[in-house]
């Protein structure tokens, strides 16, 4: 985790410093971020199925297991490519029994992947480059989180921070980097920062470890294959979740993890994507709250950045022009026009459908991104059909649009465009052509080029 940290974080000086590396350096991440799963997915088994032997470990043991985690993560992942059916490659037994397939789709999602995870991460190490990031969670009432969090978890958010810097403080004070404390004297070590009652210390403590259990592809009650299965994102039984492995009597963490935990927990909760048992809840409630917070936030956040272009007029969350609403041919409400750039100097106006989506990390995400963003389904509109609705309204209001905006008659060209957060692969990978603009990338020359 620190190599993989170090690296995100100089990535942009060291690409601005020697460019000529380029293609060096995002191979060096990508192995570090390999590695990096590979351990999490060891270190998940072994505390699930706990060796029962007392021969130790030579370091080409440790490589041989690695790498057979990462095998493993590898095969798991060109299996979901086949399941959503995003390939179709030819597949086939070699003369050495292995499996042959044809990697040409393969490794064009790779590309495809690789480049823009390198840009996201060059984008968001960069200091002079401007980037998208709110804090949706600290416009929440906070008494209203902690309510939520104790009806789903049985401890408040408040209770999960303190533990959370009490065990980094009881850590500092252990000085190797593999931290050890016993059950026993978990509790009273806690009490020392914190002032938490014994029975929130063990259900937290509980929420945060990995322990034993009979057979691993077995989950415990209440969770799912998906929160075991290592090629997954955003499991409950990942190390990311559950940093604290609870060992024979013993908890066992690193200090560097356990932190990398906490803000972690605050970004899925900041992105409405903390995974709940009880889909009814107060904090399933409060996460939908926060997820259109988070939309309108990012909505209200490209119009501000657009408006400071010269040479343009922007209207947001565009509901009526000239006093006429924006309905299909039935007089049904089609929606908002999430951002109107009107560029009165070429005559161009475009219609913006604005998107905070996260990253793609996994062919299940990329596929449900893709039946979200571009695919009708039974009845259900995908986001750009509705969006595209739009653009034909405003086709057809052009007179109303010249009215109410008072722009000069004559032609007006009528385009449209996704304005992002992220990057979404599906676009590219099935050659759809949607135009996109990342919000990093907003400027008077990329509204030009639309």
């Amino acid at each position: 985790m620190f190599s993989m940290m170090v690296e995100r974080g100089r990535y942009a000086y060291q690409l601005n410093c020697y460019p000529e590396k380029t293609n060096d350096l995002q191979e060096q991440f990508n192995q570090i971020n390999k590695a990096s799963l590979s351990q999490k997915f060891l270190l998940e088994y072994i505390s699930a199925q706990p060796p029962k032997g007392d021969i130790n470990l030579g370091e080409m043991d440790y490589e041989e297991m690695l790498s057979i985690c990462s095998a493993i993560i590898d095969w798991a992942n060109t299996s979901d490519y086949y399941r959503y059916k995003i390939i179709d490659s030819d597949m086939s037994i070699l003369n050495s029994g292995r499996i042959g397939i044809d990697k040409t789709d393969i490794d064009k999602l790779a590309t495809l992947n690789g480049t823009a995870a390198i840009k996201r991460i060059n984008d968001h190490s960069n200091p002079y480059i401007d980037t998208y990031h709110a804090d949706i969670l600290a416009l929440q009432p906070p008494q209203e989180l902690n309510i939520a969090y104790l009806e789903e978890f049985g401890f408040t958010f408040t209770d999960f921070i303190n533990f959370t810097y009490a065990m980094l403080e009881i850590g500092d004070e252990i000085e190797s980097n593999v931290k050890t404390i016993t059950q026993d004297e978990l509790p009273d070590r806690i009490k020392k920062y914190v002032k938490l009652d014994v029975k929130v210390i063990w259900q937290i403590i509980d929420s945060l470890s990995l322990s034993q259990r009979n057979d691993y592809l077995t989950p415990p009650s209440g969770f799912s294959k998906n929160d075991i299965w290592p090629w997954k994102f955003n499991r409950r039984l990942s190390v990311t979740r559950r940093p604290i492995v609870n060992y024979d009597n013993k908890f066992i963490w690193g200090n560097r993890q356990l932190y990398h935990c906490m803000l972690f927990t605050i970004d899925l909760i900041n992105d409405a994507k903390l995974p709940v048992f009880n889909e009814k809840g107060k904090l399933k409630s409060l996460l939908g709250r926060i997820a259109n917070s988070g939309g309108n936030h990012f909505n209200d956040a490209v119009a501000d950045k657009l408006k400071k272009i010269d040479g343009l007029i922007i209207d947001s969350k565009v509901k009526k022009i000239n006093g006429i609403k924006i309905t299909d041919d039935k007089n049904q409400d089609i929606g908002d026009i999430d951002v109107l750039i009107i560029y009165p100097k070429k005559k161009k106006i475009i219609v913006a459908e604005v998107k905070d989506f996260s990253f793609t990390k996994s062919p299940y995400e990329m596929h449900q991104e893709y039946l979200r963003v571009f695919c009708d389904q039974k009845g259900e509109l995908c986001y750009i059909s509705k969006h595209k609705r739009r653009v034909a309204w405003i086709k057809n209001h052009i007179d109303d649009i010249i009215k109410h905006y008072n722009l000069a008659h004559g032609k007006w060209k009528i385009d449209d465009v996704l304005i992002l957060n992220e990057q979404i692969i599906s676009n590219e990978y099935y050659h759809i052509n949607q135009k996109t603009i990342l919000y990093a990338d907003i400027s008077k020359e990329s509204i030009n080029n639309i």
